[in-house]
């Protein structure tokens, strides 16, 4: 092929990589137009206050869920917060990037974030079992089992620094309630608590029931367990425990 020949091949290579990029960005730009007016319609249903930007770029910081404590480019975006009989939520999305093979991959995880003057709960992580991401304060934390209820140890990785604590806020009502959220990563911080599903970012459509699913947790970690659950016969000790759940490996 003659340098003309090569010339032009090498230039409608580059055009067709241009175009690529731009196709893909107005794609994005087009689902976070998408993805902000859903936050808007659900903060303007719950009535909450919506900002399309949290505090930009989030820090590792020894207060903070151990969600933050990996991945780059981290990002908070689509913050909505509001106040519910003294209780302070905020739900966002948190963006966040990872590198394999070379190749840069993108996630975004829903996060809700709930606190109470006055109220505070021991430190302790509850994740589904290979969706546990690393706590910075990891060295302080001890595992806990629960063999009394096999099914909820097969379930779940919980991590406590207070474990008589713990123990006594884990009855076996809270735990058998809390089975049925399986898919929820739950951590419990000075800061508050921290509620998410690990690489899971909410539909925009659910994003009103996530926050009702949030409370319930909360509700149920202070005391006050769904009705259906106090009455609820307890599982039988015979039942062989489910599969780990599947997901990345930390």
């Amino acid at each position: 092929m003659d340098p003309i020949g090569i010339v032009a091949v090498v230039f409608l290579f580059v055009a067709f990589l241009t175009i690529l990029a731009t196709l893909k960005e107005r794609k994005t730009d087009e689902y976070n137009a998408q993805r902000a007016q859903a936050y808007r319609d659900a903060a303007h249903s719950l009535q909450m206050e919506y900002a399309e930007r949290g505090e930009g770029r989030v820090s590792t910081q020894p207060e903070q869920a151990g969600l933050f404590n990996f991945g780059v480019q981290k990002q908070v975006r689509n913050v909505m917060r509001g106040t519910v009989k003294g209780l302070e939520i905020t739900i966002f999305d948190y963006e966040f990037s990872t590198f394999s093979n070379k190749s840069k991959q993108t996630a975004r995880t829903t996060v809700v974030h709930m606190r109470q003057d006055g109220v505070t709960l021991p430190r302790f992580d509850i994740h589904p079992m290979k969706r546990a991401p690393r706590p910075v304060d990891e060295a302080q934390l001890k595992e806990l089992d629960f063999p009394d209820t096999a099914r909820f140890d097969a379930t779940f990785l919980v991590r406590a620094g207070d474990k008589f604590g713990v123990r006594k806020l884990l009855t076996p009502v809270v735990r058998d309630f809390l089975e049925d959220q399986r898919n929820w990563n739950i951590e419990s911080l000075d800061s508050g608590l921290w509620l998410y599903r690990l690489g899971q970012e909410v539909a925009s459509n659910n994003l009103p029931q996530h926050v009702m699913d949030a409370h319930r947790i909360w509700d149920a970690l202070n005391g006050s367990v769904p009705a259906a659950y106090l009455n609820k016969p307890a599982a039988s000790p015979e039942t062989p425990p489910p599969p780990a759940l599947p997901g990345p490996a930390n």
